[in-house]
């Protein structure tokens, strides 16, 4: 009986597969698939009104998941540019001066910033790490 049992749930299994890889879908043959799939992983639930719509929702769902996968290679991916803003100058960053932090800013705004002083609080919101003279730049 196991043995027949799982070789039913390979055949739905591979029934799945091919609704899947196919080109135009069969929503009510994946539908069907499905509710015997759960039905064969569950044999002590009982087929009701209630539980034949639910396993339809998921079986439409899990299609579409696959239809997004399938589309997903197809998607074509543009390079983004990321330009640093200074948060002091409110300019794109040309010469970066960094902090040990990790944030970067406009060195000619850095240099006016540190006034004198070898070292200040990182002006980036939220962080609170000092920015040392000449660290990297």
């Amino acid at each position: 009986m196991d043995e027949y049992i799982e070789k039913r749930r390979d055949l739905i299994n591979e029934v799945c597969s091919i609704v899947i890889r196919s080109k135009e879908k069969d929503h009510e043959l994946f539908e069907i698939a499905a509710i015997h799939r759960e039905l064969l992983l569950n044999p002590e639930v009982a087929l009701t009104k209630d539980l034949r719509c639910e396993l339809e929702k998921r079986a439409c769902l899990r299609l579409d998941f696959a239809e997004m996968k399938s589309i997903k290679g197809q998607i074509e991916c543009v390079k983004v540019e990321k330009k640093l803003v200074c948060p002091i100058g409110q300019k794109e960053i040309v010469v970066p001066y960094y902090g040990d932090c990790g944030h970067a800013m406009e060195k000619k705004e850095a240099l006016k910033y540190l006034k004198g002083n070898s070292k200040f609080v990182c002006p980036h919101a939220g962080c609170n790490k000092i920015f040392t003279k000449n660290k990297r730049s």
